[in-house]
């Protein structure tokens, strides 16, 4: 049995949440230039905020990626914790923006998937989400469902972080927010107080 979904939802969110998540990365950039702008130091190519698998990978992350950037600011970046396992925010916010975006939501939870027969009667059944298909395919192992009224399950993100995927995607986007401003706001007055000539 199949739950087969209108194409134009999973056409248009997930391109509304995958250009806010593109947005909010690009912020991150956006500050690691600007701090290279107040400082007067001349940007050719490597002026990215640096994510890295693990804590061991982020200095030469650093190097690479970052090392146009002020020594001050390349100081400042492993305090925002960049990297999986540690601020994973942040890590999610970078690995989405990497993801396939008409996979960035799907119905999840296989014990959240409800189906609705006569008022008062709730069953619950796995189920697999096909994302090329915007179909959930359920188990009929365990019934007929045929007659069913209706069906509930959650959206969330395809995410390996389970704070991501077992969250609802407006906290999970509030969160990442939370963070992008906490990193714009400390490199900021950071360079605010080191170059207080750029600012004014």
């Amino acid at each position: 049995m199949k739950i087969i979904f209108d194409k134009a939802f999973f056409d248009d969110t997930p391109s509304i949440v995958f250009d806010i998540i593109n947005n909010l990365r690009a912020v991150l950039d956006h500050a690691i230039y600007a701090s290279c702008i107040a400082s007067r130091r001349p940007v050719t190519e490597f002026a990215y905020f640096p994510f890295a698998k693990a804590e061991t990978f982020l200095a030469n992350r650093i190097k690479g990626l970052t090392k146009e950037a002020p020594e001050e600011i390349q100081a400042l970046i492993p305090t925002f914790k960049p990297y999986k396992g540690a601020n994973n925010f942040l890590w999610s916010l970078n690995r989405l923006c990497n993801s396939r975006k008409h996979a960035i939501l799907m119905p999840i939870g296989t014990q959240d998937l409800q189906i609705h027969l006569t008022p008062g009667i709730i069953l619950q059944t796995s189920h697999r989400w096909n994302p090329e298909k915007y179909e959930i395919e359920i188990d009929t192992g365990s019934g007929d469902f045929r007659d069913a009224h209706s069906f509930a399950f959650r959206i969330g993100f395809d995410d390996e972080e389970p704070r991501v995927s077992r969250s609802d995607p407006p906290a999970v986007l509030r969160a990442m927010l939370s963070e992008v401003q906490g990193v714009l706001v400390r490199i900021e007055a950071e360079c605010r107080k080191l170059w207080p000539e750029s600012f004014v």
